[in-house]
């Protein structure tokens, strides 16, 4: 038997049809039938449209498979783990305050609350996510540290430990994973990625895993070290970001007055507290397809190094230095060989911002290249 005239190029669904009418056309049982009206034509309707849609089908799932040519985002989540990236969908707006005429024995918590207000009169919440211990500065106290908006702060949450998997869940997806801090009976853990070399020497590591509704830390004894058992106690800290909505806030006021960390023995209420910057920057929500699709292949390739200029506009993109990868200028020093200059929207009219930003460039920096605010 021979193989009947089919013509695969033909994707739309009227040309499908008429493929399917033409065949059977040719065949001397169907000579004398009006394929218009009859009831065949209903049938090579069916067959048509079975086509389409499976021609449909396939053709999505294997753009799906590629990351060039993904669309939904829980594809772009699945490719992104194969390069040991997490997908954030909000960073929070921050702010660097500074604290003076303070004991130079005082100090407050992580996590203690403030409260700043927008042009409109909108009260935002603010929190430090490390302990604030005063310096002596000329004889008095002082402390600089940095805030982040949220508008819900989770603190010192205990989470239950899938002990098969060695993970928890977080069930918020507007976490900013800046602000996460994750203790394992009272120990600290750092977050680790693909590029770290010391994991098997520090066994106090965890991992970030997207999820369709929030986060799963998974810890690195999944893969080496004493496994943590049923009695361990894990609770984390975070804040749950309200992205772009944080930003354009200024007079800073803690709520009430913070507790006492360790290595402090009073209380820094009564101390002057000033903003470094103009109001608070920094908020926005997670990039486009597009521009994860930049970002997500450089992070491994990369090794968390700058190395290429594509490099330095996605880390620094990714850290929450700028609102979009368009917004980051990076330039090679026409006079000084090894100088690279760099400029974003956040920081270009905060000079706080902009000393962090060069600090976090030179520690990705790779041997003979420094980094300059200005372009």
């Amino acid at each position: 038997m021979s193989t009947p005239p089919i013509n695969l190029n033909e994707l739309e669904y009227q040309q499908i049809y008429d493929n399917i009418r033409d065949y059977i056309k040719t065949k001397s049982d169907f000579s004398d039938f009006n394929f218009e009206g009859s009831a065949l034509s209903s049938i090579i309707d069916i067959l048509a449209y079975n086509t389409h849609y499976h021609m449909l089908f396939q053709n999505i799932l294997v753009n799906e498979m590629f990351l060039d040519s993904a669309q939904k985002l829980e594809s772009l989540v699945s490719h992104a783990k194969l390069h040991g990236y997490a997908i954030q969908n909000r960073y929070s707006a921050s702010a660097t305050l500074k604290l003076t005429s303070i004991p130079t024995t005082s100090g407050a918590v992580s996590y203690s609350r403030l409260t700043a207000k927008k042009t409109d009169n909108t009260i935002l919440n603010f929190y430090n996510i490390e302990d604030i211990l005063a310096e002596t500065v000329d004889g008095a106290g002082e402390a600089t540290f940095t805030v982040y908006e949220a508008h819900r702060a989770v603190i010192d949450q205990r989470f239950d430990v899938n002990i098969d998997k060695q993970s928890c869940f977080i069930p918020d997806i507007n976490l900013d994973l800046r602000t996460l801090r994750v203790f394992v009976d009272n120990t600290e853990y750092i977050r680790g990625n693909s590029t770290d070399s010391n994991i098997y020497e520090n066994q106090n590591v965890y991992f970030i895993e997207n999820v369709t509704t929030g986060f799963d830390i998974i810890f690195a004894s999944k893969i080496v070290g004493t496994a943590l058992n049923t009695d361990a106690v894990v609770t984390v800290s975070y804040l749950v970001s309200s992205g772009s909505s944080g930003n354009g806030a200024s007079n800073f006021s803690f709520v009430n007055t913070p507790d006492i960390p360790l290595g402090a023995t009073t209380t820094i209420a009564g101390g002057i507290l000033n903003s470094l910057s103009a109001s608070s920057s920094g908020g926005r929500a997670t990039g486009s397809s597009d521009t994860l699709k930049f970002l997500i292949p450089r992070t491994f390739s990369s090794q968390n190094r700058f190395v290429t200029k594509a490099d330095i506009i996605s880390g620094v993109y990714d850290a929450g230095f700028a609102s979009s990868t368009s917004n980051v200028t990076v330039a090679a020093d026409s006079v000084t060989p090894g100088k690279v200059l760099i400029s974003t929207d956040f920081a270009d009219e905060d000079p706080t911002e902009q000393v962090k930003l060069i600090e976090f460039c030179n520690t990705k920096s790779v041997l003979g290249v420094v980094f300059e605010y200005g372009i």
